[in-house]
């Protein structure tokens, strides 16, 4: 004989055994005189129970009663009524920055002496801060909108400044120039 019969034929004694507590009752291979059974004949599952009185339904009051056949309406939450708002800040990404700022004037200052450096022009001068955004790294890396004078025009540009935790700051993104 080889191992594989042999296992599934002394599983079986344990799958019986198993069955019969699972029901609370004999294997269904016993005898039916082995079960026992109610006045009724039928197994003590089966054997019907007293009859639970029905209780009526009783009538709403008065000023319970809906007015119309339209369902009560449900106040709207404040989630459905509130302006929509700025979304909360993600994890790792942008923050919304106040131009006014203390921090984002000294980061869009650093950024236009980098900008004449990197494009030999020292008559470009900052002209206005459109709108700002942070993202803390292993440092702070500003995205600012700027509006940018050059000898003839203004441009809008959108720069990326990264400041690392030693002070240093590089252009890591220039668009519009």
């Amino acid at each position: 004989m080889r191992f594989g019969t042999v296992l599934p034929l002394l599983a079986f004694p344990l799958l019986t055994a198993c069955a019969v507590n699972a029901t609370n009752g004999p294997a269904p291979e016993d005898p039916p005189s082995a079960q026992p059974e109610s006045a009724a004949g039928l197994p003590p599952a089966a054997a019907p129970t007293a009859p639970v009185p029905a209780v009526p339904p009783t009538d709403p009051k008065p000023a319970d009663k809906p007015t119309s056949d339209k369902p009560a309406e449900l106040p709207p939450s404040p989630a459905t009524t509130a302006t929509p708002a700025v979304s909360p800040p993600v994890v790792g990404g942008y923050t919304a920055a106040d131009t006014a700022s203390a921090p984002i004037q000294s980061a869009a200052a650093e950024a236009v002496k980098l900008l004449q450096t990197r494009t030999k022009d020292r008559s470009l001068t900052l002209e206005k801060i459109r709108s700002a955004q942070t993202q803390v790294v292993a440092g702070t890396n500003y995205r600012l909108e700027l509006d940018v004078k050059t000898g003839r025009a203004t441009k809008a540009v959108t720069v990326v400044l990264y400041k690392d935790l030693q002070g240093g700051a590089q252009l890591t993104s220039v668009e519009g120039l």
